[in-house]
């Protein structure tokens, strides 16, 4: 008995996960090595699109973990015609999260067996699936094991619902906000990086020193970053951009704003140094930040734009026809992040630029408030 979880963005990812840990508790003799989820059950350095291709050929049942941010996303509707399409003994159930059945009757979804997030509706999908195990639990056994497992289940659930649910709330209250931007760009990269069509560096440095194979540093034309401090386009050193940045090519960077408290106290857990006090960082922090942006201003060709995004969840680095990417959760430095190296024609590096110009425009408008 093999089960897919097909699933595409991050709160998606995180509803596969749980689904993996929990099916096993309601129906013994279904194992987590018996549920594939592709985030969690391939190796590091294996062919991507060839396991995803057998696990999809050899699933006897798939669940899509639906939601709000990726209810019409390419990559489920490709697994989910995939499952149909390679037996026609295979079931697959959408499962909604933050959405009703109301949500999905005009889309492609309505010809599956929904199942929304209800106790009810959940056990039916647990029905379904117990019947095709060459030897399903009784009825009464698998109501047992539903009852006596449901409550922690649905605590896991609840937990990223909420999420789910304020961000959502976010985006149809105020769509021209850059959180739409975010959550559009994160999903796009899920899907990307499970295609394993993209360059993944573990590092910075990992990224620097792959370019530097294919440029020479008086090649390089057209500079384009956004960032927060900028250390790492000053300091001189092999695992750091300002190694193959020329200081005369032609420059936007996007800083943060070192008159803004907010931003600057956002990285204080993170980055304040042993026993340093709040007003003691944020003084230490604020002038190495100008002294930074002092640097690049005498670039000849450079033009600095300040923002004041607190919660900046990205680090671009557009240098001619690519993007290098840096994508880190909070506490993490972009310099030990991931990398994901973007050549222009993807349509990645589009939303990318969109969300670049969307901030140096927010910037440039608050620039002339400040006036």
């Amino acid at each position: 008995m093999k089960v897919f979880l097909s699933w595409s963005g991050v709160t998606s990812q995180e509803v596969a996960k749980i689904f993996k840990k929990w099916l096993p508790n309601v129906i013994q003799s279904i194992s987590e090595e018996d549920i594939f989820v592709s985030s969690e059950d391939i190796d590091k350095g294996s062919n991507w699109n060839a396991k995803l291709v057998e696990e999809l050929e050899n699933g006897n049942f798939g669940i899509l973990c639906i939601t709000r941010e990726n209810i019409i996303a390419p990559w489920i509707m490709f697994e989910a015609g995939a499952l149909s399409k390679f037996s026609k003994d295979t079931r697959v159930c959408p499962f909604l999260l933050d959405l009703t059945k109301e949500d999905v009757t005009n889309g492609p979804l309505k010809q599956f067996q929904i199942v929304q997030f209800d106790k009810n509706d959940i056990l039916g999908l647990l029905k379904s699936l117990n019947k095709k195990i060459d030897k399903p639990l009784e009825n009464t056994k698998l109501e047992n094991n539903f009852d006596k497992h449901y409550a922690d289940f649905e605590k896991e659930l609840k937990k990223i619902n909420l999420s789910a649910r304020t961000i959502t709330s976010r985006l149809c209250v105020h769509p021209d906000k850059l959180e739409c931007d975010r959550l559009k760009i994160e999903q796009e990269l899920v899907n990307i990086k499970k295609s394993g069509i993209i360059k993944v560096f573990e590092n910075q440095k990992r990224a620097v020193i792959d370019f530097i194979k294919d440029y020479e540093r008086s090649d390089v034309k057209t500079i384009k970053i956004l960032g927060f401090r900028g250390e790492n386009f000053v300091k001189e050193g092999d695992e750091n951009w300002s190694f193959i940045i020329p200081t005369n090519s032609y420059q936007e960077t996007i800083l943060g704003d070192s008159n803004d408290d907010n931003i600057i106290m956002n990285r204080y857990e993170a980055q304040k140094l042993p026993d340093e006090t709040a007003e003691g960082f944020k003084k230490r922090f604020r002038n190495e930040m100008l002294h930074i942006q002092n640097i690049l201003k005498d670039y000849p060709n450079n033009t600095i734009y300040l923002h004041n995004e607190s919660e900046l969840p990205f680090r671009m680095v557009f240098i001619d026809d690519y993007l290098f990417l840096n994508t880190f959760p909070k506490g993490i430095r972009a310099s030990e992040a991931e990398v994901i190296k973007i050549h222009k024609s993807s349509v990645l590096y589009s939303m990318c630029e969109a969300y670049f110009n969307k901030i140096k425009s927010n910037a440039i408008k608050q620039e002339k408030n400040n006036i």
